[in-house]
């Protein structure tokens, strides 16, 4: 909590696979942060989609401004296989 923006080498679908970088999650909006941080697949297939309160404790928000241009990588398309992370 005291270091939201605290990257690291994770074991996520965007992690690096030799640890040739670090990775921090940044969302537009509240909402995308917590569907892609929290939720992700979580609800797939489930009748009850209830996410409990004690479950979010651990996580911090932080704002994230840019004081210059950022070189980021589009994983929305061939971004993935350029770093060699599995798809799923």
């Amino acid at each position: 909590m005291a270091t939201p923006l605290g990257m690291g080498f994770g074991n996520t679908r965007f992690s690096s696979p030799d640890r040739k970088f670090r990775l921090v999650y940044i969302a537009r909006d509240l909402p995308t942060a917590i569907a892609e941080t929290i939720v992700r697949d979580r609800f797939e297939g489930a009748a009850k989609r209830v996410l409990d309160e004690s479950e979010v404790e651990e996580w911090a928000v932080a704002e994230v401004t840019a004081t210059a241009l950022l070189l980021v990588l589009d994983l929305r398309t061939t971004g993935l296989l350029r770093l060699g992370a599995d798809s799923e």
